[in-house]
This record gives structure tokens, sequence and C-alpha cells, in this order.
């Protein structure tokens, strides 16, 4: 069984455009494990017509979804294999730390955002020390200028993923560190099994 949810690179550029409820379902549609009929269940209560706006808001997104399916489909897999420069580009979130987000009332459409942004960051280069400029940060995630109410979100965002920790024994977020405008965090080391998805 698949423990990761494949999220395709070009979904990125629109996700600020997204309420909570439509990231959630952006993301139940990548991780491709649950029914329809679970989802209107368990995440929209049957609220039918709810369920069917969001729906709508996903139609941009459906060719990265097929995208993704195809690439795991056995017989794409050794033609993908022999030409690489056709493979999706994509970054990994534990169905761990899915479960994290929906279940943590605490998490909001802003520290979802953010929460992606650092799967992004550490899955591109997968250094487990960066430093970002933090007003940057917020702009590129968010795609709003800097205010010290969404700093507040990203230290909230922090602490929260300081806790969040995994049945292999790691963490999110080992540490951060902020100084004036510039943020230091450190993500999970790469263990002898390979380096460590969040």
């Amino acid at each position: 069984m698949r423990r990761y949810i494949k999220i395709h690179e070009g979904m990125y550029d629109s996700l600020n455009n997204l309420t909570y409820k439509q990231l959630i379902l952006l993301l139940l549609l990548c991780k491709n494990d649950d029914s329809e009929e679970y989802i209107k269940k368990h995440y929209y209560k049957k609220n039918l017509k709810l369920y069917n706006d969001d729906l709508k808001k996903m139609v941009p997104y459906v060719e990265y979804i097929k995208q993704i399916r195809d690439a795991e489909n056995p017989i794409n897999k050794k033609q993908l294999k022999q030409n690489k420069e056709l493979l999706p580009r994509y970054y990994k979130m534990k169905y761990e730390t899915f479960e994290y987000v929906v279940n943590d009332k605490r998490i909001t459409k802003i520290n979802l955002l953010i929460i992606l942004s650092f799967i992004k960051m550490y899955q591109n280069t997968f250094v487990r020390e960066h430093t970002v400029n933090i007003n940057q940060f917020l702009f590129t995630t968010l795609g709003k200028k800097f205010t010290f109410r969404y700093k507040e979100f990203l230290i909230e965002t922090l602490e929260i993923l300081k806790n969040w920790s995994y049945e292999d024994g790691s963490v999110f977020i080992k540490s951060y560190k902020i100084d004036g405008k510039k943020l230091t965090l450190e993500f999970d080391k790469k263990t002898k099994n390979g380096y460590k998805f969040v």
C-alpha cells in the first residue's frame, strides 16, 4: 500500500485560490484511495451542494491528477522510465501528515499552504537545513504582502509542526530559528533507509 500522496508541481501555482475545504478535497483526489461516497460522508457530512460546488473548483487540476495516475500505470511506467523527461514532477506528503492536517483543529487554510510550501522546499533539494527570507516566503506561499498577522501564522505553523511525530521516529521539523527577516529551519535527517518524506 502506498504511504504518501503525490502532489503535482503544477498545482502549486494556484493553491492559494482554494478554500481549506477545497484544498482537502484536492489532496483526497490526489490520494486516490477513498470512494466518492466516503468523501461525501466523512468530509462533507452529506452536504451535496457544497461537495458539487467544490468539485467544480477541481477542474483546473484534473490534468495534473491524470498525469500522476498515468505515470503509476504499470504499462506507462516502462515507457516513462525510458524517457524520464516525460515523468511528472511531484512532491510527496505522508499519509500521516495528511491525517494530522485533517484531525488537528488548529490547521487553517493558511497553515496548510505553509505546510505544502515546506514540503516543496525540502523535497526540491533534500537539504536538511534551509534559510529563507520570511517576506519572500510568505509572498510566494500566500500571494500576499508581508504583515505581522501572516508572520504569526508562520510561527504558529512551525510550533504545530515541531510536535508532529511519525511512526518511523521522525518529526516534520526538528528546529527553527527566526532572526529578523530570516527563518532558518531544520527538517528531519536522512536515514540509512532513505530520505524522510513529510
